[in-house]
């Protein structure tokens, strides 16, 4: 086996590990996938779809974007980022073949972590995103 598909096969091992995860916290948070909150933007995208669940509170939200995450309540701003940056990368679409069930996996996941991100970051001053961000 050359370097090229030993890198795949870990990236896809990643990338199946992470899905599980995922999909064992939706199951144990909202017992269906159509349930979830960011079930609800993919349900506005497709016009047969069913109508959305009542919306989380917002502790529920927060609660589900850090398990999704993988961070504490007491995380930072830097340890949120961190977190999804890390998960962001190593389930980058683009990594794998076009029509792939591994690429749509990997773009479900995207949409998650970004929906938990979203979430968590909006509470942070934006001058303070902006300049812990800077590398003196």
């Amino acid at each position: 086996m050359n370097e090229g598909q030993r890198a795949y096969n870990i990236m896809r091992g990643f990338l199946t590990s992470e899905w599980d995860r995922i999909r064992r916290i939706e199951s144990e948070l909202f017992g269906t996938p159509q349930e979830a909150p960011w079930a609800a933007e993919q349900q506005a995208e497709t016009p047969t779809a069913t109508p959305p669940a009542a919306p989380l509170s917002k502790e529920d939200a927060n609660t589900t974007a850090r398990k999704l995450l993988g961070v504490t309540e007491t995380a930072t701003y830097d340890e949120i980022r961190d977190a999804f940056k890390r998960l962001n990368e190593r389930s980058d679409p683009d990594k794998f073949p076009e029509g792939s069930k591994e690429r749509e996996n990997a773009a479900q996941i995207q949409k998650r972590i970004q929906w938990a991100y979203s979430l968590l970051s909006a509470p942070f001053d934006s001058s303070e995103k902006r300049f812990k961000s800077l590398e003196i």
